[in-house]
């Protein structure tokens, strides 16, 4: 199932009705190869973002979760990524109005793994209760769009990572979206899915989207490394990327304030950095010092057929 999906995706956006059963092999352009046993088992942290898996390298995120186990060259994935950290008050100082102008919705890997299924179990259920209370207001706000209280985002995309079986599904609460177009993301970073970069500047260039609003799963990241990519690859064309808490979700254990304790987060960010703060703290910090704009939950405009 995950090669014949991950076939369907050379030609860009994958439509739901375009993806075919069977046993075929594909890949995407010349940085993914995906195997039948891919993802057997959730990755684990790691400083340098690779793990061995069965004879092949694997690509995760630096320090945080990951949602691969494609076969990725190193060049073009797994490049380690430095950061200046700025302070709370650098951010705030340095922080951008969001624009007027058309948004757009990104909503990343709202998929049955990270609530309930293979990566869920790995971590432990009640690890992901974040995730789904997550899910269960991205749910709510999606009624809203579709009730007519809010006006909708002039467009909407859907990321999935490819996982076989079940765990490749939207989480049950978000279902209404299985016809959403989607990408299929090889790494963290949303970027590097083939029809993405395409999606983004047709919705800049034709659309006049000024903001993308960002939600999904994990905070700590695929939505922290995939909002940094998307600001500094369209900062200039105008766009401001806004990740909304209140649709994002992480694991239990990354919301406590011990990143020091971590020694792969005190690599990554420094022993100072992680004091008295969450991996959830330090991926918004990140974020923040990347021009994303991070707010606890984004103002959607009223609908124009809503009674004062």
């Amino acid at each position: 199932m995950v090669r014949a999906l991950v076939k369907a995706r050379l030609s860009g956006i994958t439509h739901r009705n375009s993806i075919r059963k069977g046993g075929v092999t594909g890949k995407t352009g010349e940085y993914l190869s995906v195997s039948v046993t891919w993802h057997s088992a959730p990755l684990l942290e790691s400083g340098d973002g690779v793990r061995e898996r069965g004879g092949k390298r694997s690509v995760g995120g630096v320090g945080q979760e990951g949602c691969t186990g494609a076969k990725v060259p190193l060049g073009k994935v797994a490049r380690r990524v430095c950061f200046t950290m700025s302070s709370d008050k650098d951010v705030e100082r340095g922080s951008k109005a969001i624009p007027e102008g058309r948004e757009a919705l990104l909503l990343i890997d709202l998929q049955r793994a990270f609530t309930t299924g293979s990566w869920a179990q790995w971590f432990g259920v009640d690890q992901c209760e974040p995730i789904r209370q997550a899910i269960s207001r991205t749910h709510k706000l999606l009624l809203r769009f579709q009730d007519g209280t809010l006006a909708p985002p002039s467009m909407m995309l859907t990321t999935r990572c490819p996982y076989s079986g079940s765990d490749f599904k939207l989480d049950y609460e978000v279902s209404c979206l299985e016809d959403t177009p989607f990408v299929i993301k090889p790494s963290t970073n949303v970027m590097l899915a083939e029809g993405f970069h395409a999606w983004m500047l047709s919705a800049i260039q034709t659309k006049g989207i000024k903001t993308l609003v960002v939600g999904g799963c994990t905070t700590t990241s695929c939505v922290r490394v995939s909002s940094a990519a998307v600001q500094k690859e369209f900062a200039n064309q105008g766009l401001q990327v806004v990740v909304d808490l209140s649709l994002c979700g992480a694991r239990e254990d990354n919301y406590l304030p011990t990143a020091d304790l971590d020694p792969v987060l005190r690599k990554i960010y420094g022993e100072e950095a992680c004091k008295g703060r969450s991996a959830v703290d330090l991926a918004v910090l990140q974020m923040r010092s990347a021009g994303v704009q991070v707010v606890e939950s984004y103002t959607w405009k009223q609908s124009s057929h809503t009674s004062p």
